[in-house]
C-alpha cells in the first residue's frame, strides 16, 4: 500500500512525477510478471511454453480458471434499504438512478473481469465514469497499469488514481483525483489526453471531475499475491520431474545394442586416402542390417542385449501425485481429479466423498 499526505496532489512538479513513477513501478513490474506466468507468455501472438524450457503443466491456469468459475460464477444482486430515513419519494428516486446504473453496465461480464485481474495478480480496481450520455459506467482497469495512493487514517481512504505505461521508452502517469484527472510525462510536463467534454469527445489537458472522491474501487490483497504464488516453487518441481522423465525416456528410445561372442563383417573405422580416420560406412549398413532384420542367427555363446537406464516410474509418478495435493493444499483450490470428488453411478444423484 502506498501512503501519502492528504495534499499531495494539490502541487505536482517534476519531482514528485518522478517520485510516483519510482514508487509504483515495482508494484506495476511484480503484476505484470505475476500474470505472465500465468498465461505462460509474454505475448497473446506466442504459443504458451514453460519456464526454462521444461515440461509445461500449466496449474497456474487451472487454478485461476477453477477458482474465478466457483467466484464469478453469479454476478451480485443488490437489494435497497432506506438507512437514512428518506422520504418514500426520495428513496423510490434514489432505488430507480440505482438500478438504472446498473442495467447501463454488463454486472456479469464485468465482475468476472474483476475476479479474473485479482487472481493473476493480488489486486484489480474497479474505475467509474460518467459517459456523453451522462450515464454511469463502471470498468475494470487493469492491476498492471493501476494503483491507488491512499491517506494515513486508520481506515486508508484513495486519494488518487495512478495509471501508468510506457511509450517509445517515455514514461506517461495518469493521476485521477477527486477533483481532476490529468496526464504527465517524467518531466512532470502535462500532456493531452482525449475525453468527453461538454457532450464531445477532444484533446484536453485536464478534465474536471465533480464526484468528491477518487473514483475508482480498490481490491488490493495486503500480501500482493495471486492465488497460485504460494505454489511457485512445487509447480516448478513438478515440471522438473516431467522434463526427467521425458528425458530418460528419449535415453531409453536411443538405447546401445550390445553384442557378446559376435564379431562384426566390417571395421567401425577405416584410414581414408588422406590418412584420417573415418567411420566405416559399411559398419554403418551392417548396424542397420541388424536392428531392421526380423530375425538374428548368432553362433554359440553369442547374444544381443540393449543397454538401457532403468527408471523407478512408479516412484516418480507417486511424488507427483503427493505435489498435486500440495499445490491444490497450498493454493486452496481444490483438485477434481482426485478420488474426493467422484462420478454418479447412471440415472443416480451426484454424490461427494470426503477422503478420511
Amino acid at each position: 500500500m502506498i501512503q501519502l499526505e492528504s495534499d499531495y496532489f494539490d502541487n505536482l512538479d517534476e519531482k514528485k512525477i518522478q517520485s510516483l513513477i519510482k514508487r509504483i513501478e515495482p508494484y506495476i513490474n511484480k503484476r505484470v510478471e505475476s500474470y505472465d506466468r500465468y498465461r505462460r507468455k509474454q505475448s497473446p501472438n506466442q504459443f504458451m511454453r514453460s519456464a526454462k524450457g521444461k515440461v509445461l503443466v500449466a496449474f497456474e491456469n487451472y487454478i485461476v480458471n477453477m477458482a474465478k468459475g466457483y467466484l464469478s460464477g453469479k454476478a451480485p444482486s443488490f437489494s435497497f434499504t432506506n438507512r437514512d430515513n428518506l422520504s418514500e419519494q426520495d428513496f423510490f428516486e434514489y432505488a430507480a438512478h440505482v438500478k438504472k446504473v446498473l442495467a447501463d453496465n454488463d454486472n456479469s461480464s464485468i465482475f468476472a473481469d474483476l475476479i479474473h485481474d485479482f487472481l493473476t495478480t493480488g489486486a484489480t480496481y474497479l474505475c467509474i465514469i460518467e459517459n456523453a450520455e451522462n450515464e454511469i459506467e463502471y470498468h475494470v482497469s487493469s492491476s498492471r497499469s493501476t494503483v491507488v495512493v491512499y491517506d494515513y487514517m486508520i481506515e486508508p481512504n484513495p486519494i488518487a488514481m495512478l495509471r501508468f505505461h510506457v511509450r517509445d521508452n517515455e514514461k506517461f502517469l495518469e493521476i485521477t483525483t477527486a477533483n481532476e484527472r490529468a496526464r504527465y510525462n517524467e518531466k512532470g510536463e502535462r500532456q493531452g489526453f482525449y475525453d468527453y467534454e461538454d457532450g464531445e469527445i477532444r484533446q484536453i489537458f485536464k478534465k474536471e471531475l465533480l464526484w468528491n472522491k477518487v473514483p475508482v474501487i480498490p481490491f488490493e490483497d495486503p500480501d500482493g499475491q495471486s492465488i497460485f504464488e504460494p505454489a511457485l516453487e512445487l509447480i516448478d518441481t513438478y515440471e522438473n520431474l516431467l522434463y526427467n522423465m521425458k528425458n530418460m525416456t528419449q535415453y531409453n528410445d536411443n538405447a546401445k545394442l550390445l553384442a557378446y561372442g559376435t564379431q562384426a563383417e566390417n571395421a567401425a573405422l577405416f584410414i581414408d586416402d588422406n590418412d584420417n580416420i573415418v567411420e566405416n560406412p559399411a559398419w554403418q549398413q551392417e548396424i542397420q542390417r541388424l536392428l531392421q532384420s526380423p530375425a538374428v542367427h548368432l553362433q554359440d555363446g553369442a547374444d544381443l542385449k540393449w543397454l538401457t537406464k532403468d527408471v523407478n516410474y512408479t516412484g516418480i509418478i507417486e511424488i507427483l501425485k503427493h505435489l498435486e495435493e500440495l499445490i491444490s493444499m497450498t493454493t486452496c483450490v481444490p483438485a477434481l481429479t482426485d478420488e474426493a470428488f467422484t462420478c454418479p453411478p447412471a440415472g443416480g444423484a451426484a454424490t461427494q466423498q470426503a477422503k478420511p
